[in-house]
Formats: C-alpha cells, structure tokens, sequence
C-alpha cells in the first residue's frame, strides 16, 4: 500500500523493489481506509515491481529483525553499491553478537535482485 501511495515520485526509468510484508497503515487499522491486497498486486505486477518476501527470508535467517538489513542488501545490488565496504559497516554500527546475522541478511537481500533489476545509470 505505501508502495502505490509514493510511487508519483518515482522517475520513469525508476524500478520498484518492495517488500510484500503488511503492515496496516492509520486509516486502515481505524477503518478509514480498506487494505486491497488483490489491487495493489495487480498494479505493482502491472509496473513490472519486485516483490521481495523479506520478513519470511528474516525468519529463515533465524531473526526477524533483520527484515531491514535484507531490504538494505537489495538496495545495494540494485544500484551498484557492492564497491562500498558494507561488511565493515555493519561491523562498526552493530553490536558485535549481531554481526554475523546481519551481514548474512545483507548478502541475502542481494541474492534476490535478479540482473534486469540493476539499475543502468
């Protein structure tokens, strides 16, 4: 839903990855609004979108809080950014008992981006 309601900012040639987990918004939790799963598949599948199962993949991992990092680790196959030392990052930024978690979840989140994803420019 966050998806389409942002998607007026993205560029012409952008690419959409999104993650599939929900996550009722305000409107929909005081019912205000109605969460229309089939719609919003059908027009992110309709824009040619990604969709990535990151919260199942976090689990698999053996962690559900790292959904993020395996997000994170999309992004950064999707635009090219492998050249950046994320490994140290994580390292730095992340008490150490995390580390090894995360940056399984990094290295997941890129295996999911397949080639015609990359971004060209």
């Amino acid at each position: 839903m966050e998806t389409l309601r942002w998607i007026k900012f993205l560029k012409p040639e952008g690419k959409i990855i999104y993650n599939n987990y929900r996550m009722d918004s305000i409107p929909v939790l005081t019912g205000k609004a109605e969460y229309l799963e089939s719609k919003i598949d059908e027009e992110l599948e309709r824009l040619n979108a990604i969709c990535l199962s990151a919260a199942d993949k976090a689990l698999e991992l053996g962690n559900a809080k790292i959904m993020n990092v395996i997000l994170l680790g999309s992004l950064v196959k999707s635009m090219k950014l492998e050249y950046i030392n994320w490994e140290k990052i994580i390292k730095d930024n992340v008490k150490e008992k995390f580390v090894e978690i995360n940056i399984k979840a990094l290295k997941e989140g890129m295996s999911l981006i397949p080639s015609e994803a990359i971004q060209t420019n």
